[in-house]
């Protein structure tokens, strides 16, 4: 069996190299932690990591030694049997540092450390604590399982009682709450027909009857009264005993009036529900009543799909939505345009997914808010360009306006400088008054008017009159409130206006009669006229009853196309017209024919340009005068006729008039109207034939007088007709015009129009009148049942529940109509809602008007509206109402009016909060007992559940029931099939049934559900679908099960012997003792008594456990405390054991105790494991001391290797500098080659040294990244210029390939180019001449995150597959032989990885044998710098002073002074400069410069402390520092305050972008100034002494050279003692401290130094190899001025030395 714990190892012989061991161990993939050394078969010796250090330290010859004289022995083993209890290798690691596996043969077969193994420790430990924890658990729950079932119980909703055979009430065991039929009255012991009536009392009785006969659950439900209140109730009868049954009964009224509520619901949807298959087949179609018009399939439906009732396009986006909805499983939403019944309609359609082969489409006809968002658009095109001539009026206004106090007092003016009233502007102060200033009879109107404004927070306007010079001048004066007690004045000149306003008046009068006179005109224009574009796209349309159109009444041309309305060639002939009288702008007029039915229509088209793109069609109907030109010609011709002959024009004119005759009588007898012609002065009268029709008389059956037309007007109307007639011959009436009743032959009356028209003589006399009848009884009739409509209408009105009402569709929304029985809603009269525009809108709820107003907006996008609020009742109380809304409009889609109906709604309201209570505590019933619902469908397996249902299965109630067959998977494997024959013989046979079943929860938990199910009946009474319900019974079961686990665990518990039982009479105070009792005493079976004497158990109990546990039993028995000790017995063999106990007291009647009932366990082997436990625990501490102590010393390794490889590179370099710089004598050629020799080789070996302490800060996670942005391609070609030289010296081409428009990204430069640098090195170095390498930068996107990819490709000789695992490892190299052609270290690669990894990428490597490798860095990147997480004191100082041009520069050097002093010149701001760090705060708040840029390397004081003083006192501290130094401390500088830090040496462009960055305003340039101490003068005499505290010959000898060549005197000290002793005595000017020195070292002298007064002046350099993380930090502390790190450039020694030996 393999142990996680257990790690590969090796065997090697005795004589196999320290060297090749070490190397196989760090080949191996993975890592060998060790190795065993073997002699033939035994294994003699082992290897491990642990041992390589102290050989290292030692210094010893790794290839020289063998593994014999450095193992580790003996070897202990153990074998894998051995290893399922973990403690046993712990405990055998406290004797070695590993163990060795073997098998059952003894064949090495791993090895275990104690780095392997402390985890598996840990979780040995933690699986007791959680299986102690898990009997705990199991106790608690076993004695709460009683009373879960209890409250349980109690909870259901229901009324549960227990009944007898004879239906007598035995029990009642459910809801106490339950509200029964008898009131309070006790069930038990009665009848059932003593409770129920007496028909569902016998109901009741022969389904219990049937259950107990058929042992099967019977459901009923029946219908009672309770407290007047029909109610529903479910009734359900299980049978729980031979004789007895369980009622269970359930009020499931609110369910049914939710069912009744639901379905009308769905019927009144005004949408189409549809539901298909994945391949477009229809299963389903509901429409209610109000859904619009949708293209369906045949009521047969089945056999159809999609592709069969919808245009191809239609059904295949239809269909592709269904899948995409399936294989989504989210609802789809999309809009199409459908043509139904000719007419283009938009349809909203949403898709969701029922199952995997199932959607169901909700089809939205939204044609009108189409049109509404439209026209919505329009309105707000509409709106934008008035609120933009808004905004240029308000540009323009003239008015002055005046800020006036609620005294009159005047407190601003604002508007044109101009005079105004009686004064100038320039005369009023703020404190002038208007009483003051005005005359009475201005000031009074206008404080009367503030008065008003204040008061009632409305507008007031007036107008006033006033003298201005020789004329009057009217002004407009405006008073609105500001607030409580100001009032703002606008006081506009209006003479013009009034002026204008009277000649506006004059021209709108003439207007108006010229409008008058044009619509008289238009109405009289016979012809047919529209509007059309250059396009013949109708604009307008105004139509002519003497014209008739091509196109029928009912088309609405306006937006359509001619082409498309028209017949092609009248189209083509109408945009000839049209183009001909854009391009001439000349009046078009032709003529054309049209057929109309069965005759011919001749029309004369005219066509008039009336805008650049517009023409204006008129077109009149000439039949008529064509006819009369025809007949015109005829008579000509006929005239010549007769010319020649009299007698034939005779005749032919007779035969003309004849003709005339006839086509008149014709015309006559074709018209429905008749005509009459009365010779007043014969009294005569003409009529037509139509005339005797009309009155069913014949032509020869009346006189020609005008009696018989008298006689047959009804009697009522006789005297109207005749008194009309009258007045019009009289000419008191333009015409005359009658409706009246006229009687037929046959009894009945007409309703004629009558309308004539008379002649009069030149004296005024009537000589004849003409006119006409027509029949308009239809009219009349339809006119009397529009009144009778009217009439049952306000009858409905007044008897209607709700009232209707209009009101306007903007502004208050005031209503303009509202029926009478408003009153019995509201209790307002309709008067009262009609009196003022906003009575509506101020008795909305407070809480409901912000929303109703809010929802307005949809009327007006969809045309209706729905909208339920509170309304204030007259009588002082809110009533629920229904408002139902619809928008009327005009053709253009303007709104007119709003029309609705309002109701009350408060009973509903009412039902409504009861079904949600109702189901609110439904739902919560069910979620408190786990209780849900479920339904299958019998024809389609549709499965449906509740939310309670879900959660039973730990699904989200979200998410998608699963289908039949899926859902069978959630069932335990055992009980699937017993439910599926359940379930399918309720739908086949309609049988219920009750089943309890395992489940499978999703969380891999197992549960268990009492299933209920019952057949619905459709109709035909086949079973249409199953209900049921699921009732969670796990934790039930779960008890059911712990309590049978425990009982069967007791048992075996008792007979296995591991727990004895004991019952302790406490008032005979003796014990019974069963048998495992005495074997856990160690007593013999013969010696098993009836009882056993208190004392025998006593004396059994160890003499150091036995007072601890007798105290605590009798404790126990007074009930003080529980009985639960540990305790030791002692065995009659002298053996110990642990023994745990339990008691319990037992008391009698009277409440004393009577006796105590026990168990006792054995726990010696928990004990001896506890012990073991402790010990493991004890030994793994010492492995963490151990783990903690072989960290420290790796720590403490590099430290020491740091400082011994830098103290003689200290030298090398030092020396090699001096000598290069000419300060020991000139050098000749071939010495100069030697020592740059010399100085590239310590140089190299630096660069090793900084590369294994880079690793050491990676690894410890000790190294910081400085992210910036960074350009690339800036990037890129600047680590390129590092090997551009070695490239050209091996004749490599270099190239770079960028990726276009390549981003900044945040990075650590300075770390992403050594690596850069690192892999080209490489490329170069690994390529023959002539080869190539290329850099490639590109950006992608991937998983929602930009990632940078740098790649460096070569050619060169390639990497074997074998060798690309070893490439990133430190210290390893593919060719480690001593003959290698290629040098380094093995760490560049190492180092490339790791910084990566910081940057959150990864580096991966391809390569072919001498074709060439790819290194491809991937790295993830952001575009903007992240703020930082903690605000630094250079927040403080980001901004510069844009009125102060001064910079104060703290430098010592000079040159470097002037040179930035020269910078700072050019950009136009005031150099100060101060050569040292002492005099710095009192020159900063002398000068107060804007800006300082500081040098760190300062004499007298560290640049560190000046930062420090700068950001710490409150003076300056808001002043932006920018640090200039030669120290690369860039984090620490700007965690200090400083605003920017800049490494020497600086370009300019470096310090403009630095001082760009904070923003500052340049002013013109002053010359630099020199801020010198007094004391600034050079040193005169002798030479300055130094200490030089050092260890090391060398380095004394290399720094005393250089020293004393520069003229320095200098003091030794080999130690820190010698060194304080020194400066007490010697009081040097200057101390170069060595930290690492025998005896004292120097942290301890320099603190020494600084306690003592004469010397804590003198500087201090640490001079010292410690370069680990916080080195540099605690030489500071220690007192430190100054710190370099070994090796140090000698010129960077001298220039510091110069800057802290500058007098002070």
């Amino acid at each position: 069996m393999h142990h996680a714990f257990v790690e590969i190892t090796a065997s090697v012989g005795r004589t196999t190299p320290v060297s090749d061991v070490i190397r196989l161990m760090g080949d191996s993939q993975p890592q060998l932690p060790g190795v065993f050394i073997v002699d033939g078969e035994n294994l003699v010796g082992s290897f491990t990591e642990g041992a390589l250090l102290p050989l290292v330290a030692q210094g010893r010859s790794l290839a020289e030694l063998t593994i014999a004289e450095v193992m580790q022995t003996p070897v202990i083993s153990v074998r894998q049997s051995e290893l399922s209890d973990v403690s046993v290798p712990a405990r055998l690691l406290h004797a070695t540092d590993c163990l060795a596996v073997v098998d059952e043969q003894g064949t090495l077969a791993g090895i275990i450390t104690s780095k392997s193994l402390q985890p598996h420790l840990w979780e040995a430990f933690q699986r007791q604590q959680a299986e102690l924890a898990h009997q705990r658990e199991l106790a608690a729950c076993l004695s709460q399982s009683t009373a879960q079932y209890q409250s349980l119980l109690q909870a259901l909703p229901d009324l549960v009682v227990r009944t007898s055979a004879e239906g007598v009430y035995l029990e009642r065991v459910g809801n106490a709450d339950f509200e029964l039929y008898c009131g309070d009255a006790d069930l038990v012991g009665k009848r059932g027909d003593e409770i129920l009536p007496a028909e569902l009392a016998a109901q009741r009785l022969a389904c219990i009857q049937q259950a107990l006969q058929t042992g099967e659950l019977q459901i009923y439900e029946q219908q009672i009264f309770i407290d007047g209140s029909l109610r529903t109730e479910e009734v359900r009868i299980n049978v729980c005993g031979d004789s007895e049954v369980l009622v269970i009964v359930r009020d499931v009224t609110d369910r049914k009036t939710l069912e009744d509520t639901n379905r009308a619901i769905l019927e009144a949807i005004p949408d189409l529900l549809v539901r298909v298959n994945r391949r477009g087949g229809y299963l389903g179609i509901l429409s209610g009543d109000s859904v619009k018009r949708v293209l369906l399939p045949p009521p047969d439906f089945a056999n159809y799909t999609i592709y069969d009732v919808l245009p191809h396009a239609l059904a295949e986006q239809k269909v592709q939505m269904a899948r995409r909805a399936l294989d989504t499983g989210t609802v789809q939403l999309y809009e199409q345009q459908i043509e139904i019944d000719g007419e283009l309609r938009w349809e909203e359609l949403r898709v969701s997914p029922v199952n995997s082969d199932e959607v169901l489409f909700m089809v939205r006809d939204i044609s009108d808010r189409k049109r509404s968002e439209a026209e919505r658009l329009q309105s707000a095109q509409a709106l934008a360009q008035s609120e933009a001539t808004q905004r240029a009026i308000l540009a323009a206004i003239p008015d002055l306006l005046v800020r006036v106090s609620a005294e009159g007092r005047y407190l601003d003016f604002i508007g044109p400088d101009r005079s105004f009233n009686l004064f100038e502007p320039d005369l009023v102060t703020p404190d002038g008054a208007i009483a003051d200033l005005l005359p009475p009879e201005l000031a009074q109107p206008q404080l009367a008017a503030i008065r008003q404004a204040l008061e009632t927070r409305e507008l007031q306007v007036y107008i006033q009159l006033i003298q201005a010079g020789d004329r009057l001048r009217y002004e407009e004066v405006r008073a609105v409130a500001l607030g409580d007690d100001e009032v703002l004045l606008m006081i506009r000149d209006i003479t013009e206006e009034q002026a204008a306003l009277r000649e506006r008046k004059q021209a709108e009068e003439r207007l108006r009669q010229s409008e008058a006179q044009s619509r008289a005109i238009l109405s009289a224009i016979p012809d047919l006229m529209f509007r059309t574009t250059a396009d013949g796209v109708y604009l307008e349309y105004i139509a002519s009853r003497r014209v008739t159109d091509v196109l029928p009444p009912t088309v609405n041309s306006v937006g359509q196309s001619m082409v498309d309305l028209l017949p092609p060639e009248l189209a083509q002939r109408h945009l000839s017209a049209i183009r001909r009288a854009l391009d001439t702008r000349m009046l078009q007029v032709y003529e054309q024919q049209i057929q109309m039915g069965d005759r011919v229509q001749h029309e004369e088209v005219r066509v008039i340009a009336s805008s650049d793109n517009e023409v204006l069609f008129m077109i009149r109907d000439i039949s008529d005068r064509k006819r009369t030109e025809a007949e015109r010609k005829q008579a000509e011709i006929a005239l010549q006729a007769l010319n020649q002959e009299l007698e034939a024009r005779v005749a032919q004119r007779t035969a003309a008039l004849r003709e005339s005759e006839e086509r008149w009588q014709l015309a006559l007898q074709g018209s429905d109207a008749s005509l009459w012609d009365w010779n007043v002065k014969t009294d005569e009268i003409f009529r037509t034939r139509r005339w005797h029709e009309l009155r069913g008389l014949a032509e020869d059956a009346v006189s020609d007088t005008p009696e018989e037309w008298f006689d047959r007007i009804h009697p009522d109307d006789r005297d109207r007709v005749l008194a009309a007639m009258a007045d019009h011959l009289a000419q008191k009436t333009a015409f005359y015009q009658q409706e009246y009743r006229l009687r037929h032959e046959d009894g009945h009356y007409l309703w004629i129009l009558d309308r004539g028209q008379a002649v009069w003589d030149e004296a005024g006399n009537p000589t004849r009148i003409i006119g006409s009848e027509m029949d308009i009884t239809q009219r009349k009739k339809a006119e009397l049942e529009a009144q009778t409509l009217k009439q049952q209408l306000e009858f409905v009105l007044s008897s209607s529940p709700a009232a209707i009402f209009t009101c306007q569709p903007a502004d208050d929304y005031a209503p303009t109509f509202i029926s009478d029985n408003i009153v019995n809603v509201s209790g307002y009269t309709s008067a009262e809602f009609l009196s003022r525009p906003d009575f509506w809108a101020t008795h909305i709820h407070p809480e409901d008007a912000p929303r109703l107003f809010a929802e307005l907006s949809a009327l007006f996008e969809q045309g209706q509206h729905i909208h339920e609020y509170r309304f204030l009742h007259k009588a002082g109380h809110y009533i629920w109402v229904r408002n139902e809304l619809r928008l009327i409009c005009d053709d253009q889609g303007t709104p007119l009016e709003i029309v609705g109906y309002f109701a009350d709604i408060g009973d509903r309201k009412a039902i409504e909060n009861q079904l949600r209570a109702s189901e609110a505590a439904l739902a919560e019933a069910q979620r408190m007992v786990h209780l849900g619902s479920w339904e299958v469908d019998a024809a389609t397996r549709q499965l449906t559940w509740s939310d309670e249902v879900f959660r039973c299965f730990g699904l989200d109630p979200s998410e998608h029931e699963p289908d039949y067959a899926e859902h069978f998977n959630l069932i335990h494997p055992e009980d699937r099939d017993r439910l599926e024959q359940h379930v399918e013989r309720a739908i086949q046979e309609g049988i219920p049934f009750q089943i309890e079943l395992r489940i499978l929860r999703v969380d891999g938990s197992m549960g268990y559900l009492e299933g209920r199910g019952e057949a619905k009946l459709n109709d035909q009474g086949q079973v249409a679908k199953i209900f049921g319900t699921a009732l969670d019974i796990t934790e039930r079961k779960v008890a059911e099960l712990e309590r049978q686990n425990l009982s069967n665990r007791l048992a075996l518990a008792l007979s296995s012997g591991a727990i004895g039982c004991w019952d302790w009479d406490i008032q005979q105070n003796t014990i019974f003792w069963d048998e495992r009792m005495y074997e856990l005493y160690g007593i013999p079976t013969a010696d098993i008594a009836a009882s056993v004497p208190y004392e025998i158990w006593a004396n059994s109990v160890h003499p150091a456990d036995r007072l601890a546990t007798e105290t605590l039993l009798q404790q126990a028995a007074l009930g003080q405390a529980v009985y639960d000790p540990e305790f030791r017995v002692i065995h009659a063999d002298g053996s110990i054991h642990h023994i745990k106990a339990y008691g319990m007291v037992v008391l009698d009647a009277e409440g004393n105790p009577k006796s105590m009932i026990g168990v006792n366990l054995d726990i010696s082997d928990r004990k001896r494991s506890e012990a073991e436990r402790q010990q493991a625990e004890e030994r793994l501490q010492q492995i963490n001391a151990q783990l903690d102590r072989a960290t420290r010393l790796k720590d403490e390794f590099l430290a020491n290797m740091s400082h011994e490889l830098r103290t003689p590179l200290n030298a090398i370099l030092g020396m090699s500098e001096g000598l290069k710089e000419h300060v020991f004598g000139g050098l000749s050629d071939r010495q100069r080659q030697a020592v740059e020799t010399i100085e590239r080789s310590g140089t190299h070996l630096l660069d090793l040294i900084n590369d294994i302490l880079e690793l050491s800060k990676i690894e410890a996670g000790k190294l910081e990244l400085e992210m910036a942005l960074v350009d690339v391609h800036y990037l890129c070609e600047s680590s390129l210029t590092f090997v551009r030289q070695m490239a050209l010296s091996k004749g490599i081409s270099l190239s770079l390939e960028m990726g276009q428009a390549m981003p900044e990204v945040v990075v650590d430069e300075r770390r992403l180019r050594q690596v850069l640098i690192n892999l080209l090195s490489n490329a170069v170095k690994f390529t023959p001449a002539g080869g190539q390498v290329i850099l490639r930068a590109y950006v992608e996107r991937r998983n929602s995150r930009n990632y940078l990819n740098l790649s460096v490709a070569d050619t060169g000789i390639g990497i074997a597959p074998a060798d690309i695992a070893k490439l990133f490892q430190p210290f390893v190299q593919i060719d480690s032989s001593l003959n290698r052609q290629y040098s380094g270290t093995g760490l560049g690669l190492a180092l490339v990885r790791k910084l990566t990894e910081l940057h959150g990428g990864q580096v991966s490597v391809t390569s072919e044998v001498n074709q060439g490798s790819c290194f491809t860095l991937d790295l993830p990147y952001l575009t903007e710098l992240a703020p930082p997480a903690i605000a630094t004191p250079m927040s403080q100082s980001s901004l510069l002073d844009t009125d102060n041009s001064r910079v104060l520069v703290i430098e010592d050097s000079a040159a470097a002074a002037g040179l930035i002093a020269r910078y700072l010149e050019e950009q136009g701001m005031e150099a100060i400069i101060c050569p040292s760090g002492d005099r710095v705060m009192a020159d900063v708040i002398a000068f107060r410069p804007a800006l300082i840029i500081l040098d760190l390397l300062l004499p007298n004081l560290s640049g560190w402390e000046v930062l420090r003083q700068l950001k710490t006192n409150p003076e300056t501290q808001a002043i932006p520092v920018i640090v200039v130094s030669v120290v690369d401390e860039r984090s620490y500088g700007l965690s200090l305050g400083a605003a920017e830090y800049l490494v020497k040496p600086i370009s300019r462009q470096q310090l403009q972008q630095a001082i760009a960055s904070l923003h500052h305003s340049h002013q013109p340039p002053l010359s630099p100034v020199m801020a010198a101490s007094p004391d600034s003068a050079s040193l005169t005499g002798e030479a300055p002494l130094i200490l030089l505290a050092e260890d090391n010959d060398m380095n004394v000898a290399t720094v005393s050279n250089y020293l004393t060549a520069l003229g320095y005197r200098l003091i030794y000290a080999k130690n820190g003692e010698v060194a304080v002793e020194l400066a007490q005595t010697q009081s040097p000017r200057l101390i170069l401290m060595d930290i690492q020195m025998p005896d004292m070292d120097g942290l301890e002298a320099m603190q020494l130094i600084r306690s003592d007064a004469r010397c804590a002046h003198i500087p201090i350099v640490a001079l010292t190899a410690l370069a680990m993380p916080g080195d540099r930090e605690r030489c500071l502390a220690a007192g430190a001025n100054h710190y370099l790190s070994k090796p140090f450039k000698m010129k960077a020694l001298k220039e510091l030395i110069q800057q802290l030996l500058q007098p002070v």
